[in-house]
Order: structure tokens, then sequence, then C-alpha cells
């Protein structure tokens, strides 16, 4: 009878050294899981959005457009926000069908499922005439290509845009009434800017004078800018060119590699007679890199 506590007592303590180890090893592994399993999800998670200003006389809506990793292309509760609009003027909205919210068809912020494919926005139009709709070309996410166009009245019911405007490039676009689409093809999927072009930080472009009447003087900066060939572009608000050129090369390169590299083009531009005065853009590319700089052409 004496020796029944004692086997009983190290049989207990067998059972705490044996099973002890083994739940901390199930904890580690737990917290291990947990925490590559938040990360996982962290890393997949993006938005972006754009804020564009719909004006018509006196009267100005708001409206953002975007992408989000948990988006649909429906009515997302917790991130677009519906549209009411109000008596006295013109305003703009996001027109939406979604039999799962069939009371949401008018929104105000709208965000939709990333795709690297093609994206779509209808932006409708009521309450007055003659709309402008503006956004800032640098809150537009790098890659990808973002397009507006107007819907042209003859093609009713089919809502078809006949002309469309680079977002990148133009900042604004009139629309005497209906509305219109934007566009994004090729959008980033996962971040801003991820399949973006190079962009040098050695690469500048100047312009001077700046505003001009007759000619500008334009020059490319950047170390080893004079090796390779630069592409000109420039272009008018409406994102249409209207000049493009190549300058430089390697012919540009020192005889014999004794004298350092040139870091410059320049070159002078006039306008053809038939531009108008305006803000113009100039976008040079060499190799994988790109810059701009607006220039203002006064007649």
């Amino acid at each position: 009878m004496g020796s029944r506590p004692r086997e009983g007592a190290v049989f207990y303590c067998q059972i705490m050294l044996v099973y002890q180890p083994r739940k901390s090893i199930l904890l580690i592994m737990k917290r291990l899981f947990l925490i590559l399993f938040v990360a996982t999800v962290s890393s997949a998670f993006f938005r972006w959005g754009v804020d564009i200003s719909v004006r018509c006389g006196e009267n100005l809506t708001v409206l953002t457009f975007g992408a989000d990793s948990s988006a649909t292309d429906g009515y997302d509760p917790y991130l677009d926000v519906p549209y009411f609009p109000t008596p006295g003027g013109g305003y703009g909205y996001f027109n939406l069908v979604d039999p799962l919210f069939p009371s949401y068809t008018m929104l105000s912020v709208d965000y939709r499922a990333p795709s690297s494919g093609e994206m779509n926005w209808d932006l409708r139009l009521g309450g007055g005439s003659n709309f402008v709709i503006s956004w800032s070309p640098a809150d537009l996410p790098d890659s990808g290509e973002f397009r507006i166009g107007a819907y042209e009245m003859d093609s009713l019911p089919e809502f078809v845009v006949v002309e469309w405007l680079d977002m990148h490039i133009a900042d604004s676009i009139s629309i005497f009434s209906l509305g219109g689409e934007i566009r994004a093809e090729g959008a980033p999927v996962s971040a801003i800017g991820e399949h973006a072009p190079a962009r040098s930080q050695s690469m500048s472009i100047s312009a001077y004078p700046n505003p001009f009447n007759s000619t500008v003087a334009i020059a490319i900066n950047g170390v080893g800018a004079g090796l390779a060939p630069a592409c000109v572009e420039i272009f008018d608000v409406n994102g249409r060119m209207v000049y493009e050129m190549t300058v430089g090369g390697a012919c540009m390169r020192p005889a014999g590699g004794i004298h350092p590299a040139p870091t410059m083009h320049e070159y002078t531009w006039q306008p053809d007679e038939s531009l108008g005065s305006g803000v113009y853009l100039v976008r040079a590319s060499i190799n994988s890199c790109q810059t701009s700089q607006r220039i203002v052409y006064l007649k």
C-alpha cells in the first residue's frame, strides 16, 4: 500500500515532463503560422484612388474612382459611397447596376475590383449642361493607361465614346451633357507604380524662357544623357501630340573616351503657326527613363 503513492507521483511527473514541451512547440507553431498568415494578407492589401471635380456653373461635385484589393465591381458597403443629388444645379455621379443592391445606382465614391486588363467607370451628369471635369495627373498611378471621353449623343442608348483623352497628360475635359466614361487599361494590381517605367533620379528637363512667345530652349540633363538618343514629344492640354523628334545619340560620344561623357541634350522649339497660346507638356525619354516639364506658350 505504501508503494502506490510513490508510483502515482512518478507517473504524474512523467506526464508533465513529456507533454509540456509538446504544448510549447504547438504554441510556437501556431504563433508562427499566425505571423506568416498576417504578413501574407498585409502584403496583398492595397488601394489607390483619384479625385475628380465635376463643375457646372457655380456647382461643384467631387467624385473618387479607384481600385481596392477587397473591392468588387458592385456596391461595396465599406468602400463605396452612395450619392443623392440635391435640387438646384448640375451634378455628377458614377452609374452603378448591382442586383444585390438595387437601390444604390448613384455613387460619389466607386472603388472597383483590381485588374491588369481593363477597368471602367460610367460617369453620368445631370441637372445642367456645359460641365468641366478636372483632375490632377500626378494623382494617377504611374503604371497603366488612364483615359476619359465624353459620350456621343447620337450613340444613345449604347453610350459610345468617340474620342479619348490621356489622363496622364490632359487635366480636364468639357462635356456638354449626358456624361462619359473613365477607362483604365493595364492598371496596377498590387501597388501604385509597381510596374512604372524607371525614372532616373539624376535626369531632369528645363525650359527657358517659360512662359515664351516665339521660341523656347529645352535642355535634358542627366549623367550619360548625351550617349543615347532622346525622344522628345510635346502635347497640348487635350493630350494631342503636336511635335515629336529624336535628338542626340552615340555620335555625341567624345573621341577616344578622354573627355567625360556629355550630360545634356539641348535644342530650340518654335511652335507651328497653327498652334494657339496655352499650356503644353514636354516629355523626354532616354532608354527606359522619362522626364517631363510644362511650358506656357503666349503669342
